[in-house]
Protein backbone atom coordinates (compact mmCIF):
# COMPACT_ATOMS: atom_id res chain seq x y z
CA UNK A 1 0.00 0.00 0.00
CA UNK A 2 1.20 2.88 -0.69
CA UNK A 3 -0.81 6.49 0.20
CA UNK A 4 -4.39 5.73 -1.32
CA UNK A 5 -2.86 2.98 -3.79
CA UNK A 6 -2.31 -0.66 -3.56
CA UNK A 7 -1.44 -3.80 -4.63
CA UNK A 8 -3.69 -7.02 -4.22
CA UNK A 9 -1.83 -10.13 -5.04
CA UNK A 10 -2.27 -14.20 -3.86
CA UNK A 11 -2.67 -17.49 -5.40
CA UNK A 12 -6.69 -17.76 -5.51
CA UNK A 13 -8.47 -14.85 -8.17
CA UNK A 14 -11.98 -15.88 -6.36
CA UNK A 15 -10.43 -14.55 -3.15
CA UNK A 16 -8.44 -11.49 -4.62
CA UNK A 17 -12.21 -10.72 -6.02
CA UNK A 18 -14.12 -11.46 -2.80
CA UNK A 19 -11.57 -8.88 -0.73
CA UNK A 20 -12.06 -6.60 -3.95
CA UNK A 21 -15.49 -6.68 -3.32
CA UNK A 22 -15.58 -6.40 0.71
CA UNK A 23 -13.14 -3.31 0.78
CA UNK A 24 -15.83 -1.53 -2.19
CA UNK A 25 -18.46 -1.75 0.48
CA UNK A 26 -16.55 0.53 3.03
CA UNK A 27 -14.33 2.59 0.77
CA UNK A 28 -14.54 4.24 -2.16
CA UNK A 29 -12.19 2.48 -4.91
CA UNK A 30 -11.70 1.92 -8.28
CA UNK A 31 -9.91 -1.28 -9.58
CA UNK A 32 -7.89 -0.89 -12.35
CA UNK A 33 -7.38 -4.08 -12.96
CA UNK A 34 -4.15 -6.49 -13.48
CA UNK A 35 -0.69 -4.65 -12.18
CA UNK A 36 1.09 -3.00 -15.16
CA UNK A 37 2.37 0.27 -13.23
CA UNK A 38 3.26 0.97 -9.57
CA UNK A 39 5.15 3.70 -7.94
CA UNK A 40 7.58 3.80 -11.04
CA UNK A 41 7.56 0.06 -11.88
CA UNK A 42 6.30 -1.52 -14.72
CA UNK A 43 5.29 -5.20 -14.66
CA UNK A 44 4.94 -7.55 -17.95
CA UNK A 45 3.04 -10.22 -17.53
CA UNK A 46 2.73 -13.38 -19.77
CA UNK A 47 0.11 -15.66 -17.74
CA UNK A 48 0.82 -18.59 -20.52
CA UNK A 49 4.53 -18.65 -19.36
CA UNK A 50 4.03 -17.96 -16.17
CA UNK A 51 6.44 -15.00 -16.16
CA UNK A 52 6.60 -11.38 -14.59
CA UNK A 53 9.02 -9.49 -15.54
CA UNK A 54 9.13 -5.96 -13.35
CA UNK A 55 11.74 -3.06 -14.54
CA UNK A 56 11.68 1.12 -14.41
CA UNK A 57 12.84 2.06 -17.79
CA UNK A 58 10.35 5.23 -17.25
CA UNK A 59 11.91 5.73 -14.09
CA UNK A 60 15.46 5.39 -15.18
CA UNK A 61 15.15 7.54 -18.14
CA UNK A 62 13.30 10.01 -15.53
CA UNK A 63 16.36 10.66 -13.70
CA UNK A 64 18.94 10.51 -16.46
CA UNK A 65 17.35 13.90 -17.59
CA UNK A 66 17.44 15.15 -14.63
CA UNK A 67 21.12 14.70 -14.25
CA UNK A 68 21.60 15.57 -17.71
CA UNK A 69 23.40 11.91 -18.12
CA UNK A 70 20.52 10.61 -21.19
CA UNK A 71 23.22 11.50 -23.65
CA UNK A 72 26.15 10.20 -21.37
CA UNK A 73 28.08 7.72 -22.39
CA UNK A 74 26.93 4.12 -21.25
CA UNK A 75 29.18 2.39 -18.84
CA UNK A 76 29.95 -1.65 -18.36
CA UNK A 77 29.88 -1.63 -14.47
CA UNK A 78 28.25 0.56 -11.98
CA UNK A 79 31.44 1.18 -10.06
CA UNK A 80 35.20 1.11 -11.69
CA UNK A 81 37.19 -2.40 -10.51
CA UNK A 82 39.38 -1.35 -7.91
CA UNK A 83 37.86 2.06 -7.20
CA UNK A 84 38.71 3.23 -3.56
CA UNK A 85 36.59 6.12 -2.18
CA UNK A 86 37.91 7.78 0.88
CA UNK A 87 36.36 10.81 2.76
CA UNK A 88 37.01 14.19 2.23
CA UNK A 89 40.66 15.83 3.04
CA UNK A 90 40.91 19.32 4.00
CA UNK A 91 42.42 20.25 0.68
CA UNK A 92 39.33 18.24 -0.84
CA UNK A 93 36.96 20.77 -2.60
CA UNK A 94 33.69 19.66 -1.94
CA UNK A 95 30.18 19.16 -4.38
CA UNK A 96 27.00 20.14 -3.72
CA UNK A 97 25.68 17.91 -1.04
CA UNK A 98 21.99 18.28 -1.89
CA UNK A 99 22.50 17.40 -5.82
CA UNK A 100 25.06 14.37 -4.31
CA UNK A 101 22.91 13.08 -2.24
CA UNK A 102 19.70 13.20 -4.80
CA UNK A 103 21.82 11.26 -7.21
CA UNK A 104 22.22 8.64 -4.81
CA UNK A 105 18.97 8.52 -3.26
CA UNK A 106 17.51 8.18 -7.21
CA UNK A 107 19.82 5.26 -7.79
CA UNK A 108 18.64 3.52 -4.39
CA UNK A 109 15.18 3.57 -5.35
CA UNK A 110 16.04 1.56 -8.48
CA UNK A 111 18.34 -0.80 -6.29
CA UNK A 112 15.59 -1.48 -4.11
CA UNK A 113 13.44 -2.39 -6.76
CA UNK A 114 14.49 -3.51 -10.00
CA UNK A 115 18.30 -3.66 -10.24
CA UNK A 116 19.80 -5.08 -7.34
CA UNK A 117 23.21 -5.15 -9.17
CA UNK A 118 23.42 -1.17 -8.07
CA UNK A 119 24.13 -2.80 -4.65
CA UNK A 120 27.39 -2.47 -4.14
CA UNK A 121 27.91 0.71 -5.24
CA UNK A 122 25.10 2.33 -3.28
CA UNK A 123 27.00 0.93 -0.68
CA UNK A 124 30.28 2.76 -1.59
CA UNK A 125 28.85 6.07 -2.60
CA UNK A 126 25.95 6.81 0.20
CA UNK A 127 28.54 6.75 2.75
CA UNK A 128 30.13 10.35 1.52
CA UNK A 129 27.02 12.17 1.63
CA UNK A 130 27.67 15.15 3.85
CA UNK A 131 31.12 15.89 2.39
CA UNK A 132 30.94 14.72 -0.95
CA UNK A 133 34.24 15.40 -3.76
CA UNK A 134 34.82 15.59 -7.01
CA UNK A 135 36.13 12.23 -6.84
CA UNK A 136 32.65 10.84 -5.00
CA UNK A 137 30.31 12.67 -7.31
CA UNK A 138 32.15 11.40 -10.24
CA UNK A 139 31.85 8.02 -9.02
CA UNK A 140 28.11 8.48 -8.49
CA UNK A 141 27.40 9.41 -11.97
CA UNK A 142 29.01 6.29 -13.70
CA UNK A 143 26.46 4.79 -11.56
CA UNK A 144 23.85 7.14 -14.14
CA UNK A 145 25.90 6.12 -17.03
CA UNK A 146 25.70 2.35 -16.23
CA UNK A 147 21.90 2.82 -15.62
CA UNK A 148 22.07 4.87 -19.66
CA UNK A 149 23.05 1.38 -20.57
CA UNK A 150 20.82 -0.77 -18.50
CA UNK A 151 17.65 1.08 -18.20
CA UNK A 152 15.27 -1.66 -19.42
CA UNK A 153 16.71 -4.00 -17.96
CA UNK A 154 14.72 -5.78 -14.38
CA UNK A 155 13.88 -8.66 -12.90
CA UNK A 156 11.94 -11.61 -13.84
CA UNK A 157 10.43 -14.41 -12.00
CA UNK A 158 9.45 -17.82 -13.14
CA UNK A 159 6.48 -19.23 -11.91
CA UNK A 160 7.48 -22.56 -13.51
CA UNK A 161 10.19 -23.01 -10.22
CA UNK A 162 7.56 -22.96 -7.78
CA UNK A 163 8.86 -22.23 -4.52
CA UNK A 164 12.23 -22.33 -5.12
CA UNK A 165 14.40 -19.16 -4.14
CA UNK A 166 17.19 -17.57 -5.69
CA UNK A 167 19.80 -15.85 -4.33
CA UNK A 168 23.38 -13.91 -4.58
CA UNK A 169 25.67 -12.67 -2.62
CA UNK A 170 28.87 -9.99 -3.03
CA UNK A 171 31.43 -9.22 -1.01
CA UNK A 172 34.05 -6.80 -0.21
CA UNK A 173 36.66 -8.57 2.26
CA UNK A 174 38.59 -5.55 4.29
CA UNK A 175 38.16 -3.48 1.03
CA UNK A 176 36.64 -0.33 3.39
CA UNK A 177 38.80 2.67 4.38
CA UNK A 178 38.61 1.42 8.17
CA UNK A 179 39.38 -2.57 6.36
CA UNK A 180 36.09 -3.04 7.48
CA UNK A 181 34.47 -5.94 5.20
CA UNK A 182 31.06 -6.01 3.84
CA UNK A 183 28.35 -8.47 2.67
CA UNK A 184 25.66 -8.31 0.56
CA UNK A 185 22.09 -10.79 0.10
CA UNK A 186 19.59 -10.50 -2.26
CA UNK A 187 16.75 -12.85 -2.90
CA UNK A 188 13.72 -12.89 -5.72
CA UNK A 189 10.32 -13.45 -4.24
CA UNK A 190 7.72 -15.83 -5.00
CA UNK A 191 6.36 -15.19 -8.70
CA UNK A 192 3.65 -17.39 -8.40
CA UNK A 193 0.96 -15.39 -7.35
CA UNK A 194 -2.25 -13.12 -9.03
CA UNK A 195 -1.45 -9.32 -9.19
CA UNK A 196 -3.89 -6.63 -8.60
CA UNK A 197 -4.09 -2.91 -8.20
CA UNK A 198 -6.99 -0.30 -6.71
CA UNK A 199 -7.00 2.90 -5.79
Amino acid sequence: MWVDDFIIFGENMGIINDLKATLKEEFEMKDVGDLSYFLGIQVNRDKSQKLIHIHQTGYMNMILDRYGMQNSKPAKTPLSAGTKLVKASVKDALMDQMEYQSIVSSQMYGMQVTQPDLAQSIQQISQFTQKPTVTHLKAAKQGLRYLNGTANKGITYNGNKGLQRECWCGANWGGEEGRESVLSLSQAPNPNTWLSSMH
